[in-house]
């Protein structure tokens, strides 16, 4: 049986849904995508803004619209939603119902209760067969919410695209790096790290226009709003170290970084939490800190020794590649669930 698959969630150039549909695809499976992103970024800022926070606007109506379109045709086997904070419980409803096998699948890389809450994807939980989450830290809620289904908890891991060939690698630009969005906790570490490495550089959504308000330099430090594709392996890979920072916006554990740091080959320190220290070795394979003085000293230690730092590097690369810390491999998981569907 070939079974064809609806995958509905922001499917842009160089974003992990795409690897995720890779990973399907390579298990034989036929994927019908479904690109939320033109929804999620249509018209003004302003609008972009409110439908946002309000989850509620005429692109949410849009994208349920289509889907109830797509619906119709019933031409796929399971439906698999990624981050399915706009979809309404009804359109979820008409999509499972309309599906072969009577299945819906949800992942989101995201903290879904403790930050991205959405009274659409509350209401939309039960009806799910199974549930993924990457936060161990929000996996009872989902077994709460997902009544009749299973929840599934994967790593974030690292996608094979972001590799680099060691030949290619460029001389180091940077002392340290970190590329993600901005929140205060995030600019009082790149202000301590800038303290003892003056070649600090961060990018990611929000930086430019506080850097004036945090005291940072939009060219020596903020280098950018967001570096993408193979830009971002690149200057990973340019970094004496990259910062494995941790939001506080949520319970962070882990994030994507802490396995495309070393995967990439870059020395990773991070912050530290039991699930880091449980994925790497402290002081073999990544290093960690739980303050601001012990980030700016084990800086300030790695940056001047090399040989250490290499070692510590190759290591935590070493520990990627054999622990399964790949995306193929996490959600390889998921692809096994599905095939266990498939063959009752």
């Amino acid at each position: 049986m070939t079974c064809k698959i609806l995958y509905i969630g922001n499917l842009r150039d160089g974003g992990n849904g795409l690897d995720r549909v890779a990973v399907l695809q390579k298990n034989g499976f036929l994927v019908q995508g479904f690109n939320t992103q033109p929804y999620r970024f249509s018209g003004p800022r302003i609008k972009r803004s409110i439908e946002g926070r309000l989850l509620s606007g005429p692109s949410v109506f849009s994208m349920n619209r289509d889907l109830g379109r797509i619906a119709d045709k019933a031409d796929f086997d399971i439906v698999f939603v990624d981050k399915g904070t706009w979809l309404w419980p009804e359109t979820l409803e008409k999509l499972k119902t309309a599906s072969s096998m009577s299945l819906a699948l949800h992942f989101t890389p995201d903290p879904q209760f403790k930050f991205h809450r959405s009274r659409h994807f509350f209401k939309c939980l039960p009806l799910y067969d199974l549930a993924v989450t990457t936060k161990s830290y929000e996996l009872e809620d989902y077994r709460a919410g997902c009544e009749n289904g299973e929840t599934l908890f994967i790593q974030q891991g690292y996608s094979s695209r972001i590799l680099v060939n060691e030949s290619s690698r460029s001389e180091k630009d940077e002392d340290v790096i970190f590329i993600g969005h901005r929140e205060p906790h995030y600019v009082k570490c790149i202000k301590a790290s800038q303290e003892v490495a003056p070649r600090t550089a961060v990018w990611g959504a929000g930086w430019p226009a506080k850097a004036n308000l945090d005291g940072l330099s939009k060219k020596s430090v903020v280098k950018g709003s967001g570096i993408y594709g193979p830009g971002y392996s690149e200057r990973i890979a340019a970094a004496d170290i990259g910062l494995g920072l941790l939001s506080k916006l949520a319970p962070d554990v882990t994030t994507t970084r802490t396995f495309e740091i070393p995967a990439i080959g870059t020395f990773m320190l991070a912050e530290r939490s039991d699930e880091h220290l449980s994925l790497f070795e402290e002081g073999k394979e990544a290093e960690f800190f739980s303050s601001y003085d012990e980030l700016k000293e084990k800086i300030t230690f790695y940056i001047g020794n090399p040989a250490a730092r290499q070692k510590i590097a190759s290591a935590g690369h070493d520990r990627c590649m054999r622990s399964g810390y790949s995306t193929e491999q996490q959600f390889g998981k998921v692809v096994d669930w599905i095939k266990r569907q498939v063959l009752k």
